[in-house]
């Protein structure tokens, strides 16, 4: 499992994140595994978590851009 995490957009009610991550893995490993995407909110306490979705990579093409919208959970 790895970690990766976006820039903080503080004081933002409906950011924008346009980045990229980069993952190699072979293509047969690849669609054996499951995407994994948590929202985060940083608050006086602490982090609070809004939601997440687990997207699995069989269902996407994954040689075409994909964007797509989520409900998180």
């Amino acid at each position: 499992m790895t970690k990766r995490k976006t820039r903080i957009l503080p004081k933002n009610a409906h950011p924008t994140f346009m980045e990229t991550f980069a993952y190699k893995f072979p293509l047969d490993v690849l669609i054996t595994k499951t995407l994994e995407v948590s929202v985060w909110e940083p608050d006086m306490t602490g982090n609070k978590r809004l939601g997440q979705v687990e997207i699995p990579l069989s269902q996407i093409d994954l040689f075409t851009k994909n964007e797509r919208w989520y409900n998180l959970q």
